[in-house]
């Protein structure tokens, strides 16, 4: 009964304590003019920020059942050494809470509206930003008592319950001018709204907002529309189908407006714990992607894992948007379709892509990624191409076709023709510590208009060295082994290459590589050389390395060496050699030749070539950095063919014949000097004849007959 009567007691006091303070409340409100604070207010702001408040319009105060206020026309100075004007600015802004509900740890916030805010951010050339001051401890004065200590973040089980009526931010606007970076860019008509957030319950999102900035110049409009979800309770947040659009108007990386939209669905943890996202799609013109992520922690580390699929793709949509004049420039058949599908798992020191597929045009790839450290790259791969052609891949990425043709001639006016630009000089760096071992194997390459088939290399990086050995191939015909290796020092990067070709068709090789079939038979070639530099010319003027060479049951196409004798011949006699059928070319059934390079000058002395009617001998150097060729061919009619031609020839058997080959390799000279063919061949012939006299003579001086009469010697000739 005692308890009772406490109760009953304790209950009309606590009442007659909250009619009191309601009743002081009220009170306040009716008596108390907040707009009669301004000035301390102004100038507690100015003490603790050394910046100008200006309340220019009404305060608002409200106590029960809310307590509110609302500001009108107010703005912050920008602080001194920035552009006179206003920092921050707002219209008007009301937030109200209600009170009784916090007597129970509840918030109860009616909606907050924000109209008209306009915040300026500044950053001068010398780094010094306008928001600096604000973040900035500042010095405590004598009278203020020392700082306590930082109390421990409240976990969010332990924090109030809140609950908002909605949240209305109109015609918003944030200016970001910064000059040390030369950009600035503008967010307008910045608008936000929601109805009531209630906590654990879903309520509707929408945002929209103008984009525009300077390097790179964007314009753009975004809106979001979304279910969103926060329960602090739980440690949780979630959004339903969100979805973003975004449309370009203008930029420098679009030549058309171009539209894109993002849908995601997921939610995690408040205090970054956790993030899971089971669907986020995005779409543009050309591209459609799909992606699932989910984000946990270990021990601190965060661990993303997660699928991404992206198809159908088309290249050329993309091109259209980003870069038109560069479609202008593909074959028709280039860059149609494309798709990317993996699964990845990483972590900021770490990446796994166990599984990959992807493709473009009829090229498809297929393999995977294990790296376990990222700095210094450390880990393996293992990649598959069913084909590839680098050929098509460099002409999608050469340069702008807009740039004028070369011609030999100058506009008027102008300086004449310009070199080419010189080779980028960029040096090779491979990071300290690396170490990456991997495998790639494809059906089919083209390469430097070259046809290559089952490639197989390994490859390893490990500090500043690569290396690509083995190497194996088919071509044409044949194959091909070897390896590679490049150090990249970043001084004087080098190279070495170790090379064996054994059964290739050369006649299809160089068809390919050059157009024409300029030598052509079975070509057998192993060698060595070593090169610096990274650019074409360093590369050229290092070449250093022997190289040996033989090629069987081949013709050596443009030139026919007895037809040219046969001509020169002729032209010496006062002739003209009447037109033959016989081919523009020198069979020879075996060549072989090796080839000494220095600084890239190629050097061969031993030059053989064998046919049925010749022997081809030579010596000489090519000069591949000033792209000129000095050789001479000495060739040895050992038997002629039937017929005229072979009469024409039959006088020059066994004499050497000198060929002469100089001038630029894209055009080089053939010379013959038939003159001094014939005189040797000339005095060879009396020297026969003299030798077949005396031996007549002895004959007859020992029959004791007559002597000779009537010796011509023009008839030697």
């Amino acid at each position: 009964m005692a308890t009772r009567k406490i109760f009953k007691w304790s209950l009309i006091a606590l009442g007659a304590v909250v009619l009191l303070a309601t009743a002081l409340i009220i009170a306040a409100s009716l008596f108390m003019d907040p707009n009669d604070y301004k000035e301390p207010i102004q100038r507690a702001v100015l003490e603790r920020t050394g910046r100008q408040l200006h309340l220019e319009g009404d305060l608002s105060l409200s106590v029960f059942p809310w307590i509110g206020l609302e500001i009108e026309d107010a703005w912050l100075e920008n602080p001194q050494g920035f552009a006179e004007g206003p920092f921050a600015r707002i219209d008007r802004a009301a937030l109200r809470v209600k009170l009784l509900p916090l007597l129970k740890k509840r918030v109860q916030v009616a909606t907050i509206v924000l109209d008209g805010l306009h915040v300026r951010l500044i950053r001068r050339p010398d780094g010094r930003s306008n928001w600096e001051d604000l973040t900035e401890a500042r010095p405590a004065s004598a009278k203020e008592p020392a700082p306590k200590a930082p109390e421990p973040t409240p976990s969010p089980a332990s924090l109030p319950l809140i609950s908002v009526s909605g949240l209305r931010v109109n015609n918003a606007r944030l200016e970001w001018n910064d000059a040390l970076a030369k950009q600035s860019v503008t967010v307008s008509r910045i608008s936000l709204s929601t109805d009531s957030i209630e906590p654990g319950t879903f309520f509707p999102v929408e945002l929209s907002l103008q984009w525009e900035s300077t390097q790179p110049h964007v314009l753009a409009t975004l809106n979001l529309e979304a279910q969103a979800m926060v329960d602090p309770s739980a440690d949780r947040w979630a959004v339903r189908p969100a979805r973003l659009d975004l449309s370009l108007e203008k930029a420098d990386f679009v030549q058309e407006p171009a539209k894109l939209s993002l849908e995601i669905e997921g939610g995690g943890s408040l205090t970054g714990a956790a993030l899971k996202i089971p669907s986020m799609k995005l779409h543009l013109p050309g591209l459609a992607a799909n992606a699932q992520l989910t984000i946990t922690q270990n021990a601190g580390i965060p661990r993303l894992e997660g699928k991404l699929q992206a198809q159908p793709v088309e290249p050329r949509r993309l091109l259209q948007i980003l870069y038109p004049q560069g479609l202008a420039q593909l074959p028709e058949k280039v860059l149609r379709q494309a798709s990317l599908e993996l699964r990845f798992l990483a972590t900021p020191h770490s990446l796994k892509i166990p599984e990959l597929q992807a493709s473009l045009d009829e090229a498809q790839l297929s393999g995977r990624v294990d790296l376990s450290s990222l700095q210094p790259v450390k880990g393996s791969f293992q990649w598959h191409l069913n084909r590839l052609d680098l050929d098509q891949i460099l002409a999608a990425t050469a340069g702008s076709p807009t740039a004028p043709k070369a011609s030999g001639q100058s506009a008027p006016g102008s300086p004449g023709p310009q070199p080419p630009p010189s080779s980028s000089k960029t040096p090779l760096r491979i990071p300290p510590g690396t170490d990456l071992s991997g495998m790639v194997d494809m059906e089919q390459l083209r390469a430097a208009k070259l046809s290559i088939s089952s490639v197989k290399a390994k490859i390893l990086v490990r500090n500043d060295h690569l290396t690509v050995e083995p190497f194996q191939a088919g071509l044409y015909g044949g194959k091909v082994t070897g390896s590679f290796g490049l150090s990249a020092d970043p001084k004087r990067p080098s190279g070495a290459l170790a090379y064996q070709l054994q059964g290739v068709d050369l006649g299809a090789l160089l068809q390919d590589l050059q157009g024409k079939e300029s030598l052509t038979g079975t070509a057998s070639v192993k060698g060595k050389t070593t090169f610096a530099g990274l650019d074409g010319p360093s590369i050229i003027r290092s070449l250093t390395g022997t190289t040996s060479i033989r090629v069987t049951d081949g013709s050596y196409k443009g030139i026919n060496i007895p037809r040219m004798i046969r001509r020169a011949k002729a032209a010496l006699q006062g002739r003209t050699l009447a037109p033959g059928e016989e081919e523009d070319a020198t069979d020879f059934t075996e060549l072989t030749a090796t080839l000494v390079m220095k600084n890239g000058v190629v050097a061969n002395d031993d030059l053989s070539a064998k046919s049925p009617y010749l022997r081809v001998g030579g010596q000489g150097r090519l000069d591949l950095p000033a792209e000129k060729i000095d050789y001479l061919l000495t060739t040895t009619l050992v038997a002629v063919p039937r017929g005229q031609s072979g009469e024409d020839l039959k006088d020059l058997l066994g004499i050497p014949i000198p060929i002469r080959i100089q001038g630029p390799l894209a055009k080089p000279r053939y010379a013959l000097d038939m003159q001094a063919v014939i005189q040797s061949a000339a005095k060879g012939k009396v020297r026969e004849k003299a030798k077949a006299l005396e031996g007549t003579l002895k004959e007859k001086l020992q029959k004791k007959a007559p002597p000779i009469k009537g010796f011509d010697l023009k008839k030697l000739f």
